[in-house]
C-alpha cells in the first residue's frame, strides 16, 4: 500500500509540474508542457510577414530579430497593426517618373517672343517687291526661304543687319508657312550652309555663299524632262 501511495504521490507531483518561461506558467502532464514549450519556442523565433513585391510574391521581409512577444504574435496572426504592414509595403514600392515618347510632352513654341518688325517697306522703288523677287526664285526648303528674304532685306531694301523679326515679316507678307523654329532654322544657314553670319541673332548679315546661292543657284534647275 505504501508503494503504491508512492506512486501515487509520485504522479501527482508529476501531474502539477510547473514551468516558468517568459513569465508564461505552463500546468500539465509532461508530454503537454512538452509541446507547449516546442509552441512557445516557435513564438520566440523572428517574425517573419510575408510582404507581396512586384513581381515576386515570395519576397519574405524579417521585421525583427528579437524575439516577439505572444500579443504581437496574436495580433499579427489576427490582422491588426495594419499601419505597421501599410507602412513596410510603402517602403517597398518605388515611384519611377514614366518617361514619355517623343511627341508626347506639351508642345512648345520655339517661336515665342519674336514679333514682326512694323514699317518695313516691301516696295521699294529702284526695285522689284518682294512678293515678284520671292517668286522669280521660287525657294521650296525653309532655308531657301529665308535666304531669299535675307537677300531682299540686304541688296534691295538696304539694311545692314536683321533679326528673325524681320524675317517673319517678309515670310508673312509673300504668304509662307512659317518655320517651327525659326531661331533653329537661320543657325542651321550660318552652320550648316554658311549663307548667313552673326554673333547674336539681333545683328544678321548675309555671307557671300549665301549671296551667290541666291544670284546663281536659284531658282534651282527643273530635272524634269
Amino acid at each position: 500500500m505504501a508503494k503504491r501511495s508512492g506512486s501515487k504521490a509520485q504522479e501527482s507531483a508529476q501531474s502539477s509540474l510547473k514551468v516558468r518561461f517568459v513569465d508564461l506558467e505552463l500546468n500539465g502532464s509532461p508530454s503537454t508542457i512538452e509541446e507547449a514549450l516546442r509552441t512557445v519556442q516557435q513564438m520566440r523565433q523572428p517574425l517573419i510577414v510575408q510582404t507581396p513585391v512586384a513581381g515576386n510574391t515570395s519576397t519574405a521581409k524579417v521585421l525583427s530579430d528579437e524575439p516577439v512577444d505572444e500579443e504581437i504574435l496574436w495580433a499579427h496572426q489576427n490582422n491588426e497593426g495594419s499601419d505597421e504592414q501599410e507602412i513596410e509595403s510603402e517602403t517597398l514600392s518605388t515611384d519611377e517618373p514614366v518617361r514619355q515618347r517623343r511627341g508626347d510632352g506639351p508642345k512648345v513654341d520655339r517661336n515665342a517672343g519674336i514679333e514682326p518688325v512694323a514699317d518695313l517697306d516691301f516696295f521699294p522703288d529702284a526695285h522689284d517687291n518682294l512678293k515678284d523677287f520671292f517668286a522669280t526664285k521660287a525657294p521650296t526648303k525653309d532655308m531657301e526661304k529665308v535666304l531669299v528674304i535675307a537677300f531682299y532685306l540686304t541688296n534691295m531694301m538696304g539694311l545692314p543687319s536683321f533679326t528673325p523679326g524681320h524675317v517673319l515679316s517678309g515670310l508673312k507678307h509673300v504668304g509662307q508657312r512659317i518655320p517651327k523654329d525659326l531661331p533653329a532654322t537661320i543657325r542651321n544657314m550660318k552652320s550648316k550652309k554658311t549663307w548667313l553670319k552673326f554673333t547674336d541673332l539681333k545683328q544678321i548679315s548675309l555671307a557671300t555663299e549665301g549671296e551667290n546661292t541666291v544670284l546663281y543657284e536659284l531658282p534651282a534647275v527643273s530635272t524634269e524632262s
